[in-house]
């Protein structure tokens, strides 16, 4: 079902967002992977357990009848981002990727945290659409 006021949008993968934290947490997938990395349990149960938080929020957001619930779990989905810019400075300092490596991640979560940022911000600033509120849990029953 398309909700009127959001653009196009029927489904949270539809977003830009959750296309990107998908891609990201796709790649932590692909590192806590290799041999070596797989063995540093801590390391990856941490990355997996953020990247997959950021997923988790923006799709339970995108579900949310108030842009302003949403707008709370994109939040948490932007600082699940955050702590994975950190578990990447750990994966380069316990050399599970190279540098290379780290830059086009590093830049990848930079660019999914300013476009977290964005819908934030558009949620916050803007009201939520009279059409949406008349499915969410307080609609009156006809």
């Amino acid at each position: 079902m398309q909700w009127p006021g959001t653009m196009g949008v029927h489904s949270h993968r539809e977003l830009r967002i959750w296309q990107m934290a998908d891609h990201i947490r796709k790649r932590i997938i692909a590192i806590c992977a290799r041999d070596v990395v797989r063995k540093d349990f801590g390391f990856c149960q941490q990355a997996d357990r953020a990247a997959a938080s950021a997923c988790r929020n923006l799709a339970e957001g995108f579900t949310r009848y108030q842009h302003a619930d949403f707008a709370r779990f994109v939040t948490m989905a932007h600082a699940s981002l955050a702590e994975l810019l950190d578990s990447l400075d750990e994966a380069l300092a316990k050399s599970h990727i190279d540098i290379r490596e780290y830059e086009a991640l590093d830049l990848e979560i930079k660019q999914a945290m300013r476009s977290a940022n964005g819908l934030r911000r558009y949620l916050q600033h803007t009201p939520t659409p009279k059409e949406k509120l008349r499915f969410g849990p307080q609609a009156k029953k006809p």
